[in-house]
């Protein structure tokens, strides 16, 4: 999955992080950490392809032409499948 915790060190995980990363290779996008995990419907309300296991794209790496390699999760609009 695109979520992961951000590496702050920290021994306390309650402090912990997460961000959503863009699964293209070469891509850096992420978003700002948050103290929860990302709720995927606001990536998907932001524009991003959500993967039902795999493979979350950016919309920028989308609007360059980028195929999700993933069928859409259940969140993803009927428009994009």
């Amino acid at each position: 999955m695109s979520r992961e915790w951000v590496d702050d060190r920290s021994p306390f995980p309650l402090d912990k992080r997460w961000v959503m990363r863009c699964d293209e290779t070469g891509c850096a996008t992420k978003s700002e950490p948050s103290v929860q995990q990302p709720p995927l419907d606001q990536f998907v309300a932001a524009g991003w392809f959500i993967g039902k296991t795999f493979g979350d794209i950016c919309p920028a790496c989308l609007a360059a032409g980028i195929e999700p390699r993933d069928t859409p999760h259940q969140l993803m609009p009927e428009v994009i499948k």
